[in-house]
C-alpha cells in the first residue's frame, strides 16, 4: 500500500511538470490578450471621463 501511494504521488507530479510546460505558452497567449483589452479600454476611458465632467 504505502508504495502505491509514492506512485501515485511521483504521478501527479509528473502530471503536474508536464502540465505546466503545456499551459505556459496558452498562458502567454491570454495574458497578451488581457493587456491588449485593456489597454483599449484605458484608451477609450480619457474620453468618457471628459464627457461626465462637462
Amino acid at each position: 500500500m504505502p508504495v502505491f501511494v509514492l506512485i501515485v504521488f511521483l504521478a501527479a507530479g509528473l502530471l503536474w511538470l508536464l502540465l505546466s510546460f503545456a499551459f505556459i505558452p496558452f498562458g502567454r497567449f491570454v495574458s497578451k490578450l488581457w493587456r491588449d483589452a485593456k489597454d483599449a479600454m484605458d484608451k477609450e476611458d480619457p474620453d468618457e471621463n471628459d464627457e461626465t465632467k462637462e
